[in-house]
C-alpha cells in the first residue's frame, strides 16, 4: 500500500509535459461548468491506469467528449450523494444521515471505477456490483480510501480560513490535483496488476 500511494502521490509529475498539463486543468478547474472538463479528465485518467498505462498523464484533446465524461462523473457522484441529504432533509437524525454518507462514501470511488470500466452509468449504480467488487479486493480497496479521505481532509483544513478569492485559486489548483491523485490511486487499487506490483511476493 504504501509504495501505491506514493507511485500515486508521484504520477503527475512524472510526465514531461505536466506543468502544462496540470496548469490547463486548474485553470478549467477555477470555472463552473467548464469545471466539468477536469472531472472528464480525471476520469480518462482513471481509465488508463486501470488499464496499466500509468506514466504519462492524457492529453488535453476531445473536449466534448471530456465534457460529457466529466458529466457523466457528476450524476453518478450526485446520486450518491443524493441519498445522504435526502435523509437529511425529510428529518432523519444525525446517526443515521452519518452512517448514509458514510456507505455512500465508501460506495462512490468504486462507482466512479465501474464508470471508467465500462462508460456505463447504470454500470456505476449498479448498487450488489460495486459491492461485490469491494469485496474482492477489500484490503487495497480500504486502504486507499483512508489515505483518500485522509488527504483530504488534512488539505481542506490547511485551505480553511484562507480569504474567498484565494480560497477559490488555490482550491481549483490543488483540488485538480486531489482529482489526479484519486484517479491514479484508485486506478492501482482496483487493477488487474495490483497484486504483481503491490502485493510482497
Amino acid at each position: 500500500m504504501r509504495q501505491m500511494v506514493i507511485d500515486a502521490l508521484q504520477h503527475p509529475f512524472r510526465d514531461p509535459q505536466a506543468i502544462r498539463k496540470l496548469l490547463l486543468g486548474a485553470v478549467f478547474n477555477t470555472l463552473p461548468i467548464v469545471n466539468l472538463l477536469t472531472f472528464g479528465y480525471t476520469l480518462r485518467l482513471l481509465e488508463q491506469v486501470l488499464g496499466g498505462e500509468e506514466e504519462l498523464l492524457p492529453e488535453w484533446t476531445g473536449f466534448t467528449d471530456l465534457f460529457m465524461r466529466g458529466l457523466k462523473v457528476f450524476l453518478v457522484a450526485s446520486v450518491y450523494m443524493a441519498f445522504p441529504l435526502l435523509l437529511l432533509h425529510v428529518g432523519a437524525n444525525l446517526f443515521l444521515f452519518s452512517i448514509a454518507a458514510l456507505l455512500s462514501g465508501i460506495l462512490e470511488p468504486m462507482a466512479q471505477v465501474n464508470l471508467a470500466r465500462t462508460g456505463r452509468i447504470s454500470e456505476a449504480l449498479a448498487l450488489p456490483r460495486v459491492w461485490t467488487e469491494i469485496k474482492l479486493i477489500v484490503g487495497e480497496y480500504l486502504g486507499a480510501l483512508a489515505v483518500w479521505y485522509v488527504l483530504f481532509f488534512l488539505i481542506a483544513t490547511l485551505l480553511s480560513g484562507t480569504a474567498p478569492l484565494l480560497l477559490w485559486i488555490l482550491g481549483s489548483f490543488v483540488g485538480f490535483y486531489l482529482y489526479l491523485f484519486f484517479a491514479s490511486l484508485f486506478g492501482r487499487a482496483c487493477s488487474q496488476t495490483h497484486i504483481v506490483r503491490y502485493r510482497p511476493s
